[in-house]
């Protein structure tokens, strides 16, 4: 089970472009039902989300550009 919304958003797309259409093939291969619970009902991803990320700014993102093979 997942309760992904954007999940459940990209299966209900009926006109997608062709970059989401491959994350919907790829999806398709997974057996998964999305159910939608509302966040104060989910309280393990309510929790987490209120936790402060230690990591937030360990990375710098031009870093990891510039070092990623192409």
């Amino acid at each position: 089970y997942t309760d992904h919304s954007a999940l459940k958003y990209l299966f209900a797309k009926k006109d997608v472009k062709a970059r989401l259409l491959r994350w919907i093939l790829l999806l398709q291969e997974f057996d998964f039902k999305v159910i939608d619970t509302r966040g104060a009902e989910n309280y393990a991803a309510d929790h987490l989300s209120r936790l402060e990320n230690p990591y937030e700014n360990v990375f710098d993102p031009k870093e990891i550009n510039e070092t990623f093979p192409l």
